[in-house]
């Protein structure tokens, strides 16, 4: 982020309430990490609140990070101390002037959740496992937290499975970060570890890090152990266990099965240590055997310190490390487990070529850098939404407005049925297209539109402006009037002409909640057909449910024509496969140029999103473009530089000017034709490539629709995680596009060559 996380002329103030003042798991060491580079890099005034003096309030100390001393007692045991600790954080966030409170666990979210609302400061509740607790107790804490933060999408989708329909934008998931500087692969460190330890330099050391606690899964895996040397396990493998012994008849249990004669001298069970990035530098491969997680910290520490792993096939393993970086194995299958620690015992080279993949993905996705940016971000809004007129806008109150508008577009449709003409049946004449309201969705309406030219003898009509406009008046037998049916005067204008221009049918495009179209399909007295939804069926003669994300919209759209002729749904005789979508398109689409071997490859860049959420920052398209040129790649840009970006590269003068949504269909056309890659955010520009049969290269955001492309060679490029981090509501006030910042140039650039390099049909999905 290149300025302050902050609202005036003052950073943001957060407290995060600890909870605990010793080092008991990763949650601790996580909240630490983030203290600290929060503090580093100045974008937030952090205050740690720690129950009583202990390790972790030296930790810091020693890291520059304010703190303070407040207990947390168990409300049940302790009702008066809970009172009173109430009274005290009430008092603290006051005196502080905190502006976020932050709670790392469940019962420092229920103190922090009830203090924050006497306070009127937005509390924050960090969710870090994916098993539940007491079920109201996790609705009670969901419903004071202003923001919910997961670790990962699997404890947000294990931890509240329905309850996010009814509370929706509270939900935000961030992955926790590690010091990719302080873990990274062995320098050196790791031969003083293993000579401490008693362990062989040339020994494979197999190294299970976490607390002695029955779901870590120890017991699985000394009994796999025992499997892998009956399969022939070599002789210089070793296991090494670490972490607190919190169980102390489960660590003894422990020390007799590792003491069993098969397994003497094989396995290490050490305490927990102080510096974990020595011990990871000191092993070979990492082996997760736990049946549940959150996002077990260890687990990016591993992947960060460059180390192959060996995990259970659970779907916070799944979700953290890419493929290629873990051999998953199924959650109790002993011998599943033994067979992959005999494989990456005997094979230095697979271990090596995982580490390499884990340690990538970990310097990109797991940087405590990144994840201190996207809480300040988050940070930063509640305190904007605060300090804007009371705090952010409750659900309760969301709710209402949703009722309201529900009320009032019933309100509508009733009487808009009242007063309809009567309907006739579908009759011989021309048919009236209304597209939706957006560009992006009405290029998609574009293969429909040209299969009712060629198929409807009366021709067709189509109310359109800017880039549908402009692509549909190419398409043969279709006539188009220029009106923006989403505008007042539109709107009576297209009620008018729908009244007397004697249509057989009107098919309405709409996918989003306007009522327009519908309005001009129901006073038109025609059969009218559409999108089912946000009560357009009430309006419309037929209509046809969207279908799911498997349906591209197009074909929906071919499907709602003719079921508007006869009544009676079926299968679509027409676009099923990109090839007949370019031939119904064949009037609008420029002949696409062959690349010869020797020619360099040719990209071209549509830098320019509809919406901000959707935008990729300018210096990130530049970083883009200038690694595409590097690489020998011929790069155009279709769009102009709206923003003060330093070291534009060559080829952003070279661009085309100006093409926005409506303007220079042609320019855009001829750019498709001689690319061999588009790429850009998920526009209307994007779209039409796609239809015309381009490779193409989508960036999606947080807000980005997920309407599959027509057959052909796409990726997609996003994060897993991007999304809404609550800096906005509906629409990104900040304009600081933080939320896209997790999309690297170098991810967009191996896509970019792999698009290219891939032959024939089926969409590829890149992360």
């Amino acid at each position: 982020m290149t300025r302050r996380a902050e609202v005036g002329d003052r950073a943001v103030r957060a407290a995060y309430i600890m909870g605990r003042s010793t080092f008991l798991g990763g949650g601790e060491w996580s909240a630490l990490a983030l203290l600290r580079a929060l503090a580093r890099a100045r974008q937030v005034e952090p205050l740690g609140v720690v129950s009583a003096d202990g390790p972790v309030r030296l930790r810091l100390s020693a890291a520059g990070v304010a703190s303070e001393v407040l207990p947390i007692p168990s409300p049940l045991r302790h009702p008066v101390g809970a009172v009173r600790t109430l009274y005290r954080m009430w008092r603290l966030l006051r005196r502080r002037g905190v502006d976020v409170v932050h709670a790392g666990r469940s019962r420092a979210a229920l103190y922090a959740g009830i203090a924050g609302r006497l306070a009127g400061v937005p509390m924050v509740w960090h969710v870090r496992e994916s098993a539940r607790d007491v079920a109201v107790y996790d609705v009670v804490l969901a419903l004071l937290a202003r923001r919910v933060v997961f670790v990962s999408g699997a404890a947000r989708r294990m931890r509240f499975p329905r309850l996010e329909r009814y509370v929706p934008g509270r939900f935000v998931t961030i992955i926790n970060g590690v010091d990719t500087q302080d873990f990274r692969p062995d320098d050196g460190r790791g031969a003083a570890v293993r000579q401490r330890l008693g362990v062989a330099d040339d020994a494979v050391l197999f190294g299970l890090v976490g607390n002695y606690i029955p779901r870590k899964g120890h017991r699985f895996l000394l009994r796999a152990l025992t499997r892998a040397m009956e399969l022939g396990l070599p002789e210089n493998a070793h296991v090494l266990c670490a972490g607190n012994m919190l169980d102390a008849n489960f660590v003894a249990t422990l020390r007799r099965e590792a003491d069993a004669p098969q397994l003497r001298g094989r396995v290490t069970l050490h305490d927990a240590v102080d510096d974990p990035a020595a011990l990871f530098s000191a092993l070979n491969v990492f082996v997760l055997p736990s049946t549940a997680e959150g996002l077990s910290r260890a687990l990016m520490e591993a992947m960060s310190a460059g180390l192959a792993v060996i995990a259970t096939d659970i779907p916070e393993n799944r979700e953290a490390v890419p493929a290629g970086g873990m051999r998953a194995v199924p959650p109790g299958d002993e011998e599943a487990f033994a067979r992959a620690l005999v494989r990456f015992a005997e094979d230095a080279g697979l271990r090596r070529a995982a580490g390499v993949v884990n340690r990538r993905h970990a310097e990109r996705a797991f940087s405590v850098e990144r994840h201190a940016r996207r809480m300040a971000v988050l940070y930063a809004g509640l305190r904007r939404h605060a300090e804007g007129g009371g705090p952010p806008t409750s659900s309760l109150m969301r709710m209402v407005r949703r009722l309201m508008a529900r009320a009032g577009r019933g309100v509508l449709v009733h009487l808009a049925w009242l007063w309809r003409p009567r309907a006739r049946e579908a009759a011989a004449g021309p048919v009236l297209i209304l597209p939706a309201r957006d560009a992006e969705a009405g290029v998609e309406m574009l293969p429909a539109i040209a299969a009712a030219a060629r198929d409807v003898p009366g021709g067709v009509d189509v109310l359109a402006c800017g880039a549908v406009a402009e692509c549909a008046v190419r398409i043969p037998g279709v006539h188009v009037t220029l009106c923006d049916v989403h505008s007042s005067l539109g709107l009576l204008m297209a009620l008018r002409l729908a009244r007397r221009g004697g249509y057989g049918r009107v098919l309405v495009g709409e996918v989003g909640p306007a009522l327009g179209t519908a309005l001009a399909g129901l006073v038109s007295g025609a059969v009218s057909a559409g999108l089912a939804g946000c009560g357009r069926a009430a309006l419309l003669s037929r209509a046809v449910l969207p279908g799911g994300e498997c349906t591209p919209l197009w074909r929906r759209l071919v499907r709602v024509e003719q079921v508007s002729r006869d009544g009676a749904p079926r299968p679509c005789r027409a676009v099923h496969k990109a090839e007949e979508a370019l031939e119904l398109l064949s009037g609008l689409c420029r002949p696409r140029s062959a690349r010869t071997p020797d020619a360099p490859l040719r990209v071209a860049l549509h830098p320019l999103a509809s919406i901000a959420t959707e935008q990729w920052p300018m210096t990130a398209f530049c970083q883009l473009a200038t690694k595409l040129e590097q690489r020998g790649v011929q790069v155009e840009v279709l769009g102009t530089v709206w923003d003060p970006v330093p070291d534009v590269p060559p080829c952003w003068h070279r661009g085309t000017e100006r093409v926005r949504a409506g303007c220079d269909v042609p320019a855009v056309l001829d750019a498709i034709a001689a690319a061999d890659v588009v790429v850009g955010p998920p526009t209307w520009v994007v779209r039409l490539a796609a239809l015309c049969g381009a490779r193409t290269v989508r960036i999606a955001g947080p807000s980005a629709g997920h309407e599959p492309c027509p057959d052909g060679v796409h990726m997609e490029v996003a994060a897993h995680d991007v999304e809404c981090l609550g800096c906005g509501e509906s629409f990104c006030r900040t304009r600081a596009h933080e939320c896209m910042l997790a999309v690297e140039p170098e991810d967009v650039v191996d896509a970019v060559l792999t698009c290219a390099a891939q032959q024939g049909g089926g969409s590829a999905h890149g992360a």
